[in-house]
């Protein structure tokens, strides 16, 4: 798949995400979205992040973590941050849920990633901060891209402007 057709479908992608995250009814309380980062040989997955976000100095991480089982891991890590929660669900039908977009998930990034199973997949959370979104990125290294999934719980943002006004 060449780069246009990545950042098609990776907006797709995006799209689902953002849909996804708002079905719990608190639209302004939790994001998902994915995007495409360049690789460059020499930078890890924490420089290429805080490159795209140069207009966020502050930003850091606690820590990255490989996931062992890759995009295995991938399909199964995502789930609770999918769906963070749905009002009068039961357990066993937000897990059902979670499963299932997880599922498309993994569909669409096979598109994405031209089909090829086996990639190093990481994690990284952004460091806790007073008043600060609470970031999840999940990162696949393809070729000359980083494809990155990010949920975003910005209750902890929003309570803090509450507080100032």
């Amino acid at each position: 798949m060449n780069l246009v057709e990545a950042q098609r479908e990776v907006a797709r992608l995006d799209g689902f995400l953002y849909g996804a995250a708002a079905m719990v009814g608190c639209i302004r309380g939790y994001s998902g979205s994915a995007y495409l980062i360049e690789a460059r040989d020499d930078a890890g997955i924490e420089q290429a992040l805080k490159g795209f976000y140069t207009w966020n100095p502050t930003l850091a991480f606690d820590g990255v973590e490989r996931l062992e089982r890759g995009l295995g891991s991938l399909e199964f890590d995502i789930r609770p941050f999918i769906v963070r929660q749905t009002p009068r669900t039961s357990d066993v039908d937000l897990s059902d849920l979670r499963a299932y977009l997880s599922f498309r998930v993994m569909d669409m990034l096979s598109l994405i990633l031209d089909g090829r199973r086996h990639f190093e997949v990481f994690r990284l959370n952004s460091a806790p901060r007073p008043a600060a979104s609470e970031c999840v990125f999940f990162c696949i290294k393809a070729d000359a891209a980083w494809v990155v999934l990010q949920f975003n719980d910005d209750i902890p943002y929003l309570e803090g402007l509450a507080r100032e006004t």
